[in-house]
């Protein structure tokens, strides 16, 4: 059964912030190759909307009709910030523009994503056109306006005060959303816990990992001949963020006996911030590499450490370093307790423990032989998360998703 699919989501290859944007890349492609027709909707900072071909994928990118582009290099003062995001509540325009788009395109399913800049009008406009609905959750934009569910150092286990507004929209419009899926059964369960996506069918679908990491990294693995240097190398690859847990990460580092280690560090942040990085923890086995490629960083560390505070969703970052053979140590907070099979393929470490990250990085310094085991299982453990075993999973949803919605309006027709 072809189908024609439309995805949406703020952003879309060649703006890649995140993972989101290699995760839909990889399933619009994917999809492609099955024989379906994918159609992507994503959002541009100014001029007129347009549509192009990338990578054989038709690609709408719609002027956002709000304050500035969400993306993450935009700067905005705090009041222009505060009225974009209450403007983002519910953007009837942009929800008629994909309501146009709806009319010319008429889609089987439309599966939605991030949708920052979109608003939850999307919905509403899948809804009057009867076009069934799979959403994605991949961050907490429903719930909280930072969309991390984390202020002021901690986690937030209720919703708070100004984001109560917010919640109380966007958590009733999740009523038209027919299947849900987690990128992780935290992130799920966190929407369900506060009332959201109610009604919907549920689903849990890890990200898929970039296939060409796969096979660059394990090259390199041949190459070492099973192995392991006698100075093990540490990496750390995403944006310089305190709620990223990188502070926590250099900390625990500098505690380590010194000549045994090192640590590169790949990812940008804010310019004070990163300054205040390299000043404060300026060893000689600390390198701040600045943006590299996943490949790149990947081929010149034996563990990846991923220290977040908040509870991410999932953490992509993990599964590629899973197709790489590279073992992961990783907060036991949000998904990433999912991804990280403690002992098999890498360790957890409780942030809120004093120590805790410190030991699981001893660990492998004193008894390096474990990067072989780990390394094996890491790749056995990355065929799960193969962008065509995804591709699969997804294609089941949409089918489901469509057969259900059908006998939904069947039953209604007929009462």
């Amino acid at each position: 059964m072809t189908l024609k699919i439309l995805l949406v989501n703020t952003f879309y290859h060649p703006d890649n912030v995140g993972g989101a944007e290699f995760s839909v890349r990889l399933l619009a492609e994917e999809l492609l190759r099955h024989g379906d027709m994918p159609i992507v909707v994503a959002t541009k900072p100014h001029g007129s909307d347009s549509v192009e071909t990338v990578n054989g994928v038709r690609v709408y990118r719609l002027n956002i009709e709000n304050l500035y582009w969400p993306h993450p290099d935009t700067k905005a003062s705090i009041p222009i910030k505060v009225l974009w995001h209450f403007m983002d509540i519910h953007n009837r325009r942009m929800g008629k523009k994909l309501s146009d788009i709806l009319g010319a395109e008429c889609p089987e399913v439309v599966h939605t994503h991030n949708l920052a800049g979109f608003s939850s009008a999307v919905w509403h406009a899948c809804w009057h056109h009867n076009v069934p609905i799979v959403h994605t959750i991949r961050d907490f934009y429903v719930l909280c306006f930072r969309r991390t569910m984390y202020k002021n150092g901690f986690e937030c286990t209720r919703i708070c005060p100004e984001c109560r507004i917010f919640k109380s929209v966007r958590a009733a419009d999740t009523r038209f959303v027919d299947t849900v899926v987690g990128v992780s059964r935290s992130v799920l369960d966190t929407h369900l816990r506060h009332g959201a996506f109610a009604h919907a069918a549920q689903k849990v679908i890890y990200n898929p990992f970039n296939p060409v990491a796969k096979h660059k990294q394990v090259k390199g693995i041949e190459q070492m001949g099973g192995t392991s240097s006698p100075i093990i190398r540490f990496g750390y690859l995403g944006q310089l963020l305190p709620v990223k847990g990188i502070e926590v990460l250099l900390e625990a580092f500098v505690t380590l006996p010194f000549g045994t280690c090192e640590l590169l560090i790949a990812g940008t942040g804010k310019p004070d911030y990163v300054r205040y990085l390299q000043s404060r923890y300026s060893a000689q086995n600390i390198k701040f590499l600045g943006f590299v490629s996943p490949d790149e960083l990947l081929s010149r560390i034996d563990v990846l450490v991923v220290p977040s505070l908040w509870s991410e969703p999932m953490g992509r970052v993990v599964v590629e370093a899973y197709a790489a053979g590279i073992p992961v140590i990783a907060s036991s907070r949000g998904g990433l307790k999912e991804t990280v099979d403690d002992g098999n393929t890498g360790l957890l470490f409780d942030p809120d423990e004093r120590g805790s990250l410190y030991r699981s990085m001893w660990t492998f310094v004193r008894e390096p032989e474990l990067l072989n085991r780990m390394r094996e299982n890491a790749l056995r453990r990355a065929k799960d998360y193969e962008p065509e075993v995804v591709a699969r999973q997804y294609r089941t949803v949409y089918q489901e998703t469509v057969a259900l919605t059908r006998r939904k309006r069947s039953n209604t027709s007929s009462v």
